[in-house]
């Protein structure tokens, strides 16, 4: 892969990731925050590439992606996420969205 060519990636995981982007409405910098997203949206085919290629999309948000369809996903179909440090809170709660535990 040269530095300016798009990074090829199997069309599953470009769909996926194309998915994602419209669903957080920006191209995630933070590789943790896509695989959340992905996952919250049952991307699985996504988390597993990112997990394997946190380099490649590095790359790709800068030059670009090109589905490529020889490319198979690696993994599991049912991918183990880790993730360091904390994570991020769930895209389906907001500021004041309080349960009723803790309301008088």
């Amino acid at each position: 892969m040269s530095e300016q060519e798009p990074v090829r990636i199997p069309r599953e995981v470009l769909e996926e990731l194309e998915s994602v982007s419209r669903y957080t409405r920006a191209e995630v910098l933070d590789i943790p925050t896509v695989g959340y997203a992905a996952m919250e949206r049952g991307k699985t085919a996504l988390v597993v590439w990112l997990d394997k290629h946190e380099q490649e999309y590095s790359q790709g948000l800068l030059n670009g992606f090109q589905a490529d369809d020889e490319a198979a996903v690696d993994g599991p179909t049912r991918p183990e996420v880790r993730y360091q440090g904390h994570s991020p809170r769930p895209l389906c709660t907001g500021r004041g969205a309080h349960g009723v535990e803790g309301r008088r």
